[in-house]
């Protein structure tokens, strides 16, 4: 149930909702196999992650691979950008009509190191025990990139009238360097140019009140805060002693002292960014 509200959810972003079609519409969604579709969630994300995208060194060329092939054999258009021996970008496009602008469902396929002895279950196994999917990036994130990519298959399949093309766009290097998503930047911001949203992890995601359940929604929740600060004493990262004994981290201590601590305007994002490569086309 919890699968079938997420890729829901997403589809809606993307197809049309006007009053003449709701009821179309609606009888469509109904009428679709969701749980076939979890069922195939469910293997996908098993195979994907038996594909191992430890960073260092990353080899998501593998796993980029991996979904090239998913897409290919939907119709759906993609490319794999290789920038550098066995590191891969994958990018994929379902076309709207154009009424709306782009949504990109963006994620990374790289994971971090696991130490077997730490595992109920080899980390790279895929095994399901106790009713839970067991491997590294479970939840950091090819959960997340699985379900975005069951979100095109099935916006495929099904041939749902989208509004916005639907933009998927899978990354390495997010968890050392994001050399992909900085290669994407440098050298295709064309790929999420003009788009009107970004869906990629971050935040709390599901929350058990009494009654319901709650999807919580962070808006450029993953944009660093730059900020300013002033201290005396030691270099380093040393941090200044309270005096009653505790240590309290610079930046804390600055923000304390109203000394300039500055938080980001939230349009300022991966896409802005792109657009800002576009400026510096028009204008070397």
């Amino acid at each position: 149930m919890k699968r079938r509200a997420l890729l829901a959810t997403t589809l809606l972003a993307c197809i049309s909702i006007r009053a003449s079609d709701e009821t179309r519409l609606e009888m469509h969604l109904r009428a679709i196999r969701w749980d076939s579709y979890q069922d195939q969630a469910v293997r996908l994300l098993q195979k994907y992650l038996r594909i191992d995208t430890s960073n260092p060194p990353g080899n998501e060329q593998a796993a980029a691979e991996f979904f090239h092939k998913l897409f290919d054999s939907y119709g759906i258009p993609n490319t794999v950008f290789t920038y550098a021996p066995a590191r891969a970008n994958l990018y994929a496009v379902l076309k709207g009509d154009g009424t709306l602008r782009p949504l990109v469902l963006l994620n990374h396929m790289d994971v971090v190191r696991a130490e077997p002895r730490n595992w109920k279950a080899p980390p790279f196994s895929g095994q399901i025990l106790n009713g839970e999917v067991y491997g590294r990036g479970a939840l950091d994130m090819k959960d997340e990139g699985l379900l975005q990519a069951m979100v095109m298959l099935i916006a495929a399949r099904e041939r749902l009238p989208l509004k916005r093309d639907l933009v998927f766009l899978a990354t390495a290097d997010e968890e050392v360097g994001d050399a992909g998503s900085a290669w994407v930047l440098k050298n295709r911001p064309d790929l999420v140019r003009g788009a009107e949203y970004l869906i990629t992890e971050g935040g709390t995601n599901l929350v058990y009140p009494v009654k319901g359940t709650v999807y919580n929604i962070g808006v450029a929740e993953r944009i660093l805060p730059p900020d300013r600060g002033h201290r005396e004493g030691a270099h380093g990262v040393e941090t200044p002693r309270h005096p009653r004994g505790s240590q309290r981290p610079c930046v804390r201590q600055g923000a304390c002292r109203g000394r300039g601590l500055q938080l980001p305007d939230p349009r300022h994002g991966f896409i802005d960014r792109a657009e800002g490569e576009r400026a510096d086309e028009r204008h070397p």
